[in-house]
């Protein structure tokens, strides 16, 4: 904990995204602290393989996970989570819980966290093959947490044979948004995707204002295998969904507050190529390419003010 040295990091990414400089001040004059984590979990799982599915297993998990930082946090939280699972490499997870958190020190900022990470809470998390992701929201405080990451493996090498979920992480322009879409396989060339895309704008210094716009879409995905090109197969896609428009602000206490929530409705319409999807690039038991989309989407913003 404390300063490391990493704001050029950090704010490498600000300005990839347009967030604005990031300038913390940190407790403790510059303190640094490198404190153990430990845990312990305990898991009950029950794992049914799924007809529709060709290669995946669902699973069902109940955990009871403790964690214990010394001189900072203890933490005790159940959850409960559905997944799918292909081999040993490959699995995506959504559930929700309850976390119990102590605090051990008087650090302000450690408190602040802290506080911020109770109550009720929901998450995803998963691993393809070298990649890793999660984010947890907890709905007391409206923070949310996430990170993208990757992973070395090792053993055997499982060989990759087809993908019944295909997850996408991308970058639409020109506003920078980002953007995740799941994509699972149900009849041959057709799929059920569910998408997110996702940009904070940051709207005053003073007390933090900034605006969190995203969208939320599910619809149909159709592979046009009659074109194949042999290194990339077209695809179209529509879907149905919503925009949230909210603007938050920071009080002295450094709890969120919000000003302003509206849902509006919102459809799109997507055509792009995929390259590589005959696992061309694999890494046990995953396979990886390439995607370029271009679409339209209607939103009815009638009501905004």
């Amino acid at each position: 904990m404390g300063n490391y040295g990493f704001a050029a990091i950090q704010n490498f990414v600000h300005d990839l995204f347009n967030l604005g400089l990031y300038d913390a001040v940190y407790v403790g004059g510059g303190e640094q602290r490198i404190i153990p984590l430990m845990g312990l979990t305990q898991k009950l799982e029950v794992i049914q393989p799924v007809p529709w599915f060709k290669e995946s297993e669902l699973f069902l998990w109940a955990e009871l996970d403790l964690t214990f930082s010394p001189t900072y946090i203890g933490k005790l939280y159940p959850k409960i989570s559905l997944g799918q699972h292909t081999l040993s490499t490959s699995q995506f997870v959504v559930g929700g819980g309850y976390a119990f958190a102590h605090i051990l020190d008087e650090w302000p900022t450690h408190h602040a966290v802290g506080e911020s990470e109770k109550g009720f809470f929901l998450f995803f998390k998963g691993h393809i093959g070298l990649i890793t992701f999660g984010y947890d929201w907890y709905v007391e405080s409206m923070e949310g947490y996430g990170g993208l990451g990757f992973q070395l493996l090792f053993g055997e090498r499982l060989p990759w044979v087809r993908s019944d979920l295909l997850i996408s992480f991308g970058l639409a322009i020109p506003h920078q948004v980002t953007t995740t879409v799941l994509r699972y396989d149900i009849y041959k060339d057709l799929g059920l995707f569910f998408k997110n895309s996702y940009k904070m704008v940051p709207l005053a210094e003073v007390d933090n204002v900034r605006e969190n716009y995203s969208t939320w879409h599910t619809g149909v995905d159709w592979e046009i295998s009659q074109w194949d090109f042999g290194w990339a197969r077209p695809y179209l896609a529509g879907g149905l969904g919503f925009n949230r428009f909210l603007v938050m602000r920071d009080d002295a206490a450094h709890t969120r507050l919000r000003l302003f929530s509206e849902l509006t409705f919102s459809a799109e319409l997507m055509m792009g190529l995929r390259f590589f999807n005959r696992g061309e690039i694999q890494y046990h038991g995953s396979a990886y390419g390439l995607e370029f989309t271009g679409g339209l989407r209607f939103s009815d913003n009638s009501r905004l003010n």
